[in-house]
């Protein structure tokens, strides 16, 4: 057990990290570095003020993510507790900003000659993923924030799960480039969910029950909205969210 204790932060202080450092690569030609390639957002324009936004509130969990395995990894439990609800108001902008650029995104997509069902999947992955999934997850961590095994995996698995789009940005990418986009397999949330299987069975020789039904919670989330986007309710929503944005 005590071999357990000792490797539980350094596991999850370092997929957080690469979590974060994945996203920083992933938005870097169009975010971060955009003035220096130029970039536009996928609709052809310029990027308004509220992706920038948007951008900057992602990156800032990500990197509260790191921020707080890291101090569990050193021992600075309180802390960490302090910071746990700045981390909660940070998750309520998170829910906030993504909310607000999926409106956004509707009536601009809807102006340009961007494929319709291309645009409904977005908005039907985005409303879905911001309204249920997310704050499920992340409000049933705080409530076993008492229990730190359990915690700490709902937290990771809440962060795995808005980590979606980076995947998009690496296709792009490797599109543009005239390479094989295969690899953005290596970048997805079933990517560390599997991490996180391998390592509860590494370690305790089973998989966490937060483990197990985090991670059902999660793949249905991640399969269900694009099925819903191909029906007719999908249709409906993402033209009723336009037509009211």
């Amino acid at each position: 057990m005590r071999l357990v204790s000792r490797g539980a932060p350094s596991f999850f202080f370092a997929i957080s990290a690469v979590m974060f450092l994945v996203v920083v690569v992933g938005f870097s030609r169009t975010f971060f570095l955009r003035s220096l390639t130029n970039a536009e957002d996928m609709l052809g324009h310029g990027i308004p003020w509220h992706l920038i936004v948007h951008g900057l509130v992602m990156t800032s969990w990500f990197a509260f993510m790191v921020v707080q395995t890291w101090l569990v990894r050193h021992r600075e439990v309180a802390t960490h507790r302090r910071l746990g609800w700045f981390g909660a108001a940070l998750a309520c902008a998170v829910i906030a900003a993504g909310l607000y650029t999926t409106v956004k995104f509707a009536p601009r997509a809807a102006a340009t000659q961007f494929d319709p069902q291309r645009a409904t999947d977005i908005i039907v992955g985005d409303m879905f993923t911001v309204l249920l999934p997310f704050p499920a997850l992340l409000g049933t961590a705080i409530w076993f924030r008492n229990r730190p095994a359990t915690h700490k995996r709902l937290m990771l698995l809440a962060s795995m799960l808005i980590s979606l789009p980076v995947g998009s940005r690496y296709a792009d990418s490797l599109a543009l480039l005239g390479l094989p986009i295969w690899p953005v397999a290596l970048v997805t949330p079933l990517t560390w969910l599997i991490a996180l299987a391998v390592y509860d069975k590494v370690t305790l020789r089973r998989l966490h029950p937060a483990s197990v039904w985090g991670g059902l919670f999660l793949i249905v989330a991640l399969i269900l909205p694009p099925l819903m986007s191909r029906t007719s309710a999908g249709h409906a929503f993402a033209q009723w969210v336009t037509a009211n944005a």
